[in-house]
């Protein structure tokens, strides 16, 4: 895609892809980031607009952003409440507490065998299904449940081991 034809696409297609984003995430700052991620695909030649039906793709580019952020936010938000002590109001010490905790999870994901921790990295900071795991890896979505499954169960060790 050329400069100008980007530049034009930016012109009469941003407006309503923020609007979109903004009205699905209810968000300013998460609603930018989801049309830029779609737009610098769109410029880096990850995807190609088709040339009739410009808006309805870019829009539906943009849902799918969308939803994408909202199932890493309830993932993160559920990582959170199984990390935060048994407390209704959060306090200083409770948020230091809570970064100490993610902190020790993820050098305890760090200190997996390289199969385990690429299997926790797909599934949770990529968002893969388990079908995306097993074509990626070249294994079956039974041998991906084992591996997660493994890999869960040795992280949920090593924390009731800390709080021991």
């Amino acid at each position: 895609m050329l400069k100008e034809e980007f530049e034009d696409m930016f012109r009469r297609h941003y407006g309503p892809m923020m609007g979109l984003a903004r009205t699905m995430l209810n968000d300013d700052e998460e609603a930018a980031d989801a049309v830029s991620d779609v737009l610098a695909r769109v410029w880096q030649g990850a995807d190609s607009v088709p040339a009739d039906g410009a808006r309805a793709w870019l829009l539906a580019c943009v849902r799918h952003a969308c939803i994408n952020r909202l199932h890493h936010l309830s993932n993160t938000a559920r990582v959170r409440r199984r990390l935060l002590p048994e407390t209704s109001s959060l306090t200083v010490d409770a948020e230091v507490d809570t970064r100490r905790r993610y902190d020790r999870l993820r050098a305890l994901v760090e200190g997996l065998s390289e199969p385990h921790r690429d299997i926790i990295r797909m599934k949770y900071d990529r968002r893969m299904t388990y079908r995306q795991m097993a074509a990626a890896l070249g294994i079956s979505e039974a041998a991906v449940y084992k591996r997660l499954s493994n890999a869960l169960a040795q992280l949920k060790k090593a924390l009731d081991h800390d709080n021991e």
